[in-house]
């Protein structure tokens, strides 16, 4: 009889446990299908944005690339494989609990709680702004001690809350 009622305790605990890990699972696979799919993406989304900037400052300007694998040779050459990716922190981090929140919500309640994505596009969008500024700046010497976490600052300071819905001469809005 005592180990009829051992193997039920064990037999209860392991199916509790197991019913959490797949839900962490599940829980995580967001953020971190998330993270991995902007670290593929990140390097077109910076030749894109780095294109799209180009000449729209105050005054407008030369064009700095004449196309595509224009740009992507230019910032190979002049910064190397981290120019590609100058930013990507600030849209790792954003990314995280976006992505937490959004795939967490939708577990939860399997699309039964309205306004889980905008809960994600709110978590998201700060740092979307924040990558966009740094991956449109190049490594020069006045914008190599730039990191997500400063140029956030210096945004907050200088535009206030509404930084993230400003658009700066030559820096677009990001959505």
């Amino acid at each position: 009889m005592a180990s009829a009622a051992a193997d039920r305790e064990s037999s209860d605990a392991s199916t509790s446990g197991a019913n959490i890990l797949p839900s962490m699972r599940r829980l995580l696979a967001g953020p971190i299908a998330g993270v991995c799919s902007r670290f593929v993406t990140y390097a077109p989304d910076t030749i894109k944005a780095r294109l799209q900037v180009q000449g729209a400052a105050a005054g407008g300007g030369p064009a700095v690339y004449t196309g595509t694998w224009h740009a992507v040779v230019q910032v190979w050459r002049q910064e190397g494989l981290g120019g590609f990716y100058r930013g990507f922190g600030a849209v790792a981090l954003g990314s995280v609990p976006g992505n937490l929140a959004y795939f967490g919500a939708y577990e939860a309640a399997k699309g039964l709680v309205p306004g889980s994505a905008s809960l994600a596009g709110l978590l998201t969008h700060p740092a979307d702004v924040v990558k966009t500024r740094l991956q449109v700046l190049s490594a020069r010497a006045d914008h190599a001690h730039l990191t997500a976490w400063s140029l956030a600052r210096q945004m907050w300071a200088a535009e206030g809350p509404k930084a993230p819905d400003r658009v700066r001469p030559g820096l677009p809005r990001c959505s």
